[in-house]
């Protein structure tokens, strides 16, 4: 019975015995997809690492160039506000010189108009003085030829006795 009883342990250390061989083959299949899965992981978690570096190494570039644009975008907007004063300074200084423009177009307009009176004026005293100055001349002809005439009555006269 004891031997029975040793067999029966013998039979079922042997199965228990072949048991544990097996699910220690499983332990090592399931180990060996467990490294499989770890090692993917890990060459994952390169990766991921990597793009992660990538990206912060891109990130901060693309900080830089974000505050180099703040910094040009507020150099333009100093610039757009100078040049809308220069505007407004050009456009008030135009108004002005405009409005100087008037007044020396409506001063020349005077001027011209007082030299245009100026001229007649002048030009009917100097057609005035023309017409006296004619009259007078025949008149020294009327006068010349009278006295001429006179002269040569006397001359006649005075040769008369003589023939």
């Amino acid at each position: 019975r004891e031997r029975e009883k040793r067999g029966q342990t013998i039979v079922r250390m042997a199965k228990a015995r072949e048991d544990l061989v097996k699910e220690k083959h499983q332990l090592k299949e399931e180990l060996g997809m467990v490294e499989m899965r770890l090692d993917g992981a890990t060459e994952q978690n390169k990766a991921l690492a990597e793009s992660k570096a990538n990206l912060e190494k891109s990130l901060h570039s693309t900080e830089q160039n974000l505050a180099r644009v703040e910094l040009h975008k507020e150099s333009l907007e100093r610039e757009a506000e100078e040049l809308a004063q220069i505007k407004e300074d050009l456009t008030v200084e135009l108004a002005a010189v405009q409005k100087e423009k008037e007044i020396q177009g409506a001063t020349l307009s005077k001027d011209i108009e007082q030299l245009k009176v100026r001229l007649l004026q002048t030009t009917n005293d100097k057609n005035n003085q023309i017409d006296k100055l004619n009259k007078q001349m025949q008149d020294s002809l009327r006068q010349a030829e009278e006295d001429k005439k006179e002269k040569s009555t006397d001359c006649d006269s005075a040769l008369i006795p003589l023939l």
